[in-house]
């Protein structure tokens, strides 16, 4: 839905893009009996740097892109040249598997 909705208003001055966390997030989502430990679930605040990064002037021409936030390196941030990730599994969006909750 992501590539098709960045298509569709592709030279309008809208940009669509997926931020996720990357993995389970130490959220109220995650029941207490999950198989998770929470020191070892996602820090949801880590989402917050790369969209900030997605708002500002860095980020106008970027669309249709499915980001980590896990990934996201301080120092670096994302490359907004760099092509987009493939969409189909997430293996090959590069995400950790996991098990299903």
């Amino acid at each position: 839905m992501t590539a098709s909705h960045a298509g569709e208003f592709r030279g309008t001055g809208v940009t669509v893009n997926v931020v996720v966390p990357g993995g389970p997030a130490d959220t109220a989502m995650i029941p207490g009996e999950a198989p998770y430990a929470r020191g070892d679930l996602i820090d949801p605040e880590c989402m917050a740097p790369p969209m900030i990064w997605l708002c500002a002037e860095a980020g106008n021409d970027v669309t249709g892109r499915r980001y980590l936030a896990a990934n996201w390196d301080p120092d670096v941030g994302f490359d907004a040249d760099s092509p987009p990730r493939p969409r189909a599994t997430p293996q090959n969006r590069g995400a950790p598997a996991r098990p299903r909750l």
